[in-house]
């Protein structure tokens, strides 16, 4: 049995490269620390990204949400924990933790992927998976749960954005770490520049270098959305909230 059911921690310094004009984590980077720690997680229990690849199959971030108490800073300890929560449908549930040293947890997050092939990343069934017999941690809510974000009446295009070299990973498309980028350059000054509440994406579809991105946005209040869509179909949409005075 391959046992994923226990939670699985990593310490984690905030690196000046993590930080944003307020020192504070920017969404992007917390993406790039789930990323790695899940990569971890699996790969200490013997599922790492080449041995899934070459047994047909790589799991493919489909949507995120974050809730962010306090975020943590450049040079501040925490430390990070994930734990897999087993599928739900075709998607596979994942939670983590930011923690600092006196166990408050400053952001709490989850993440759905889809399990599909390396080459055409069609969607496969979880229960390919289940020749690794996984026994999962199944701590996560319903209403934790990352939910479908619906723009509102209002949403205009504002720009085009093309891809290009650094924004691809490893998996031929854009990384699920640009995205909020992305989103983060379109929302006006005034909101990016105050703390980040929460953060909610949905990946629709994927870009690939050379791409244009039809970028349009919607702001009110303390909440700013962003879409994406390119000739093939929509890419990603995403709904940050802000801590605005």
């Amino acid at each position: 049995m391959t046992d994923l059911s226990k939670v699985y921690y990593t310490p984690v310094t905030i690196a000046s490269y993590d930080g944003d004009l307020n020192r504070r984590i920017k969404p992007s980077s917390i993406l790039k620390y789930q990323q790695e720690i899940g990569e971890l997680h699996l790969d200490s229990v013997g599922l790492k990204y080449s041995y899934l690849y070459d047994k047909g199959m790589v799991f493919l971030l489909t949507r995120a949400m974050g809730i962010i108490y306090k975020a943590p800073c450049f040079e501040d300890k925490v430390t990070l924990s994930t734990y897999s929560c087993g599928p739900k449908g075709v998607n596979f549930i994942r939670g983590y933790e930011f923690i600092d040293g006196d166990g408050n947890v400053l952001i709490h997050s989850v993440s759905l992927f889809v399990l599909t092939d390396p080459q055409g990343h069609n969607i496969l069934r979880p229960s390919a998976a289940d020749i690794f017999d996984i026994r999962h941690n199944g701590s996560i809510k319903e209403k934790e749960l990352p939910q479908r974000i619906i723009l509102p009446d209002g949403t205009k295009k504002e720009d085009e954005r093309v891809i290009r070299f650094t924004d691809i990973d490893y998996n031929g498309h854009l990384n699920n770490a640009v995205y909020a980028d992305i989103a983060m350059d379109y929302a006006p000054i005034e909101m990016s520049s105050a703390p980040l509440k929460r953060y909610d994406i949905n990946f629709l579809g994927e870009a690939k270098l050379g791409d244009s991105l039809d970028i349009s946005t919607h702001t009110g209040g303390g909440d700013f959305y962003i879409s994406a869509s390119h000739e093939r179909g929509k890419c990603f949409t995403a709904r940050l909230v802000f801590d605005v005075k």
